[in-house]
């Protein structure tokens, strides 16, 4: 009886505290950055009831910030007992608020006009989906490319809490590409997905930052986190029953972005490394290889390398590829 009283305690808690939309900013040592960011959630018209989470990632506290826009914001923050990542803070957030929908943006990210947040929203009701994905600019140095439509990073969405609960989706404990980690579980597992043709965010990118002012070498080194986010999405999904037809598209589309890289890269690094990196999105590939090799063409035809001259010239075949990772084997 008492343990009944307390579960039912906290289902009404929740559902007293709960908003329509919580909005997640993780952020470490970002007090230079996120002003940008909460100014353009000031400025957002006609808002649901929402509320607005720092979660600071084990750094110096937000307090004095958090108290200049408390008068126009529904804003608080929440620390970390250790320094979790970008993924381990955004997941973090999800577990300590109480919400029907979720929006991420990052610390140094902002929104891109006034009725972004509302169009999100209001599309997400309308359309009674899991997820929507609205398009964002890419920005860097001054230059502004639009990205329509990216499934792949966080930018520009909104996602139904209770479709994350139900299959227990949650962010896994790398560092990087565990956005793509997130996005391509939630893929796997048939979300209701809408594409909202507006832009709606801007993701800037400091060209100073360490990792990413050789973007080369950055691209190199970043093929194992994500071969590892794709195939650890593909391992939890199979837990959760996900249909093969997903995990045999989502092994070839994988190993496709890894044969691309294979021949971008191959006269700059230690290209075998990507070979030991694809052995796992490989076995895969090979459990679910009679659905795969049917979207193998789709797979290839990636827009991200269509122009580039070394690939179109390359005489290492997309089969040679993965016949070089099966003697790994």
């Amino acid at each position: 009886m008492e343990k009944t009283i307390i579960v039912l305690y906290n289902i009404i808690r929740k559902m007293m505290y709960m908003n329509e939309l919580e909005i997640i900013i993780p952020a470490y040592n970002a007090h230079s950055t996120i002003i940008k960011t909460l100014d353009s959630l000031k400025i957002q018209k006609e808002l649901p009831d929402y509320h607005i989470t720092i979660v600071n990632d084990f750094s110096t506290n937000y307090i004095d910030i958090i108290n200049n826009y408390k008068e126009y914001l529904n804003i608080d923050e929440i620390i970390t007992k250790e320094n979790l990542g970008p993924g381990g803070a955004r997941q973090y957030g999800i577990d300590n608020t109480e919400s029907k929908y979720i929006v991420f943006i990052d610390s140094d990210d902002y929104f891109e006009n006034e009725t972004s947040i509302r169009d999100l929203y209001n599309e997400i009701e309308k359309s009674n989906a899991d997820l929507v994905i609205s398009n964002f600019i890419y920005e860097r140095d001054n230059i502004r490319v639009v990205k329509e439509h990216n499934p792949v990073w966080l930018h520009g969405k909104i996602y139904r809490r209770s479709f994350l609960d139900k299959h227990n989706i949650r962010f896994n404990n790398t560092r990087a590409n565990e956005d793509n980690g997130f996005n391509s579980l939630v893929f796997l597992l048939n979300p209701l997905v809408v594409y909202l043709n507006k832009v709606t965010y801007v993701y800037h990118e400091n060209s100073n930052s360490i990792t990413r002012n050789n973007n080369r070498l950055y691209k190199y080194t970043g093929l194992e986190g994500y071969a590892y986010n794709i195939n650890w999405a593909i391992e939890e999904a199979k837990k959760k029953n996900a249909p093969e037809r997903n995990i045999a598209i989502k092994s070839i589309s994988g190993l496709s972005v890894m044969y691309h890289y294979y021949i971008d890269l191959y006269d700059e690094y230690d290209v075998s490394k990507i070979l030991k990196w694809s052995k796992d999105l490989y076995i895969n590939y090979l459990k679910y290889q009679e659905i795969a090799d049917t979207y193998e063409q789709q797979a290839l035809n990636l827009d991200e390398f269509k122009d580039n001259e070394k690939i179109k010239n390359s005489n290492i075949t997309f089969n040679e590829f993965k016949e070089k990772i099966n003697r790994l084997l």
